[in-house]
């Protein structure tokens, strides 16, 4: 591969990782990530393969690291993110989520988080919306549109519960 192509490194990290050779792949979205200019997107394929070989603790150091180097980096900012959602580290996953959406209020992975939140604290009226903006203005995406129908369940069982309410009072 030209040893100054990002992209010729991906593709070759790509062929190495679909034929099971770890290491190779490592190694070569390693040199993606070093040889890319420093905001360029293709660098986070690198923390992206650790996360998904299981190389956690590696990615978030890489992903620090960066975020030193461009604090005001939104996609290492989401990538974060991500990684402090799935590890279930719930208020850093909030705080990550509010810093985004004060940059982007419209950053599909921050209201997606931030709607997943909203309905477990039991705000689902705002989760729907969330939900809603999402598949409104995203392609089709199934897990939108799940989360979606989970909120509008939600919502329904609400009203009838207020319904049921006001029937006991009155009665």
């Amino acid at each position: 591969a030209d040893p100054t192509s990002p992209a010729a490194h991906s593709a070759l990290a790509t062929f190495y990782w679909t034929h099971n050779d770890i290491n190779q792949a490592k190694e070569e979205f390693k040199k993606v990530a070093d040889v890319a200019p420093k905001r360029s997107v293709i660098r986070l394929q690198f923390p992206e393969f650790l996360i998904k070989t299981g190389a956690i603790p590696e990615a978030k150091a890489f992903l620090d690291q960066i975020n030193k180097e461009n604090p005001d980096d939104l996609p290492v900012r989401i990538l974060q993110m991500r990684v402090a959602c799935s590890e279930k580290q719930d208020d850093d996953c909030a705080a990550r989520v509010k810093s985004i959406l004060e940059e982007d209020d419209s950053s599909f992975d921050a209201l997606f988080q931030d709607g997943i939140f909203k309905m477990a604290k039991g705000d689902v009226a705002t989760a729907a919306r969330e939900f809603e903006f999402l598949n409104a203005n995203f392609s089709p995406n199934p897990p939108v549109k799940y989360q979606l129908a989970r909120a509008t369940l939600a919502q329904a069982q609400t009203a009838g519960l207020a319904e049921a309410q006001k029937a006991l009072d009155r009665a």
